[in-house]
């Protein structure tokens, strides 16, 4: 039989996700903030953060486990900046191209 072993206890900043990754859960209202998040490097250190967890089916009273609902809500939170990443993208080329079109009507006009 496994005894879980345990770690020193974590700084409240990184045990709890609304403190570390506060950036992934709350909506973002600018389309341009998205961009300052580095979604790779966030999931990076949380599944660095979730190694470093003991993983077990006994009851580990006192030991930190993973806690799914917070996996859950930072992945969630992972894909809306990465879709609202790719919706300004999108946005952003259709401007471009609208504008494109016009200075090319223009032109044509005074040809």
């Amino acid at each position: 039989e496994r005894t879980p072993t345990r770690k020193p206890p974590m700084p409240v900043d990184e045990k709890v996700p609304e403190h570390r990754f506060a950036h992934l859960l709350k909506p973002i209202r600018d389309l341009a903030q998205n961009w300052n998040i580095d979604i790779a490097n966030e999931l990076a250190d949380y599944l660095t953060t979730v190694e470093e967890l003991d993983i077990s089916f006994e009851d580990t009273a006192g030991v930190d486990g993973v806690n799914f609902a917070e996996a859950a809500l930072i992945l969630q939170g992972s894909a809306s900046v990465y879709s609202k990443k790719v919706e300004f993208l999108y946005n952003l080329i259709w401007q471009c191209l609208d504008i494109v079109a016009k200075k090319s009507r223009r032109m044509k006009k005074k040809s």
